[in-house]
């Protein structure tokens, strides 16, 4: 096993003592989709997040004769490092290591962790009292010019300091396209999850009011885009963060 490409976001620990550290926590990883797993790890500190995806390897020529596609979680722990020097809620990156394991591309990445629960967790007057602060808390991130890319209510993180995003995988620069692509579903599946017409419409509004400039798209539009692709979502697939504890 080889350690490839490696990033530290902050300097508590050598590259030898978290390779040390990765080894005792991968194996106690579980997939939770294929070649997917997120677990809590708690270490005798403050817990953290840790993340794994793994792909195939692909033959020489097909790297050399094809664009390499950027790994989905160093795009995340790039957006973090970003957004973590704006917002003092968002959790902040700590480590990304990639490695070659059994012939597969393995790639982790640590993220300092977040105290709450998912907005879909929540039903009725609960729902009802969170869907305004994430409307809110999606115009934030746009007022920084950046789109989320996957804004449904597994990715709402509801914790004593507020609402905030997480899970970074599918964020980009922000445009036209990418800001309606992210109201449009955050709307979706608040209708979906037993929200009314009326309150939906409260939602976009409280969005469009966060905006420090004028929205990118028609939000009148988007509302009604939404209501359409409320009845054709797809069922999100995610579960509970594995609970890790390490044995010193």
């Amino acid at each position: 096993m080889t350690i490839s490409r490696v990033r530290r976001f902050e300097e508590t620990q050598s590259y030898n003592e978290w390779e040390a550290w990765v080894r005792r926590v991968d194996g106690c990883l579980h997939d939770f989709a294929p070649d997917r797993a997120v677990a809590v790890v708690f270490d005798g500190d403050a817990p953290v997040f840790v993340k794994r995806m793994r792909f195939p390897v692909k033959r020489w020529w097909k790297r050399f004769l094809r664009r390499p596609r950027e790994c989905p979680l160093y795009k995340e722990s790039k957006w973090l490092d970003t957004l973590s020097r704006f917002m003092s809620n968002m959790p902040r990156p700590i480590y990304y290591c990639q490695r070659r394991v059994n012939g597969q591309r393995e790639v982790l990445l640590v993220i300092s962790y977040v105290d709450g629960t998912v907005l879909a967790m929540a039903n009725g007057d609960q729902l009802r009292a969170q869907a305004n602060g994430a409307a809110v808390a999606l115009a934030g991130l746009h007022n920084l010019g950046i789109s989320h890319g996957d804004a449904h209510l597994y990715n709402v993180m509801v914790s004593d300091t507020g609402l905030q995003f997480i899970d970074f995988e599918r964020a980009g620069p922000l445009s036209p396209d990418s800001a309606l692509d992210d109201l449009r579903k955050l709307l979706a599946h608040l209708f979906a999850s037993g929200l009314e017409a009326g309150q939906i419409i409260v939602v976009a509004q409280a969005y469009e009011s966060a905006l420090q400039r004028p929205p990118l798209f028609d939000v009148a539009d988007c509302v009604r885009q939404a209501f359409e692709a409320a009845g054709r979502r797809k069922e999100t697939r995610w579960r509970q963060p594995q609970v890790i504890r390490l044995i010193r």
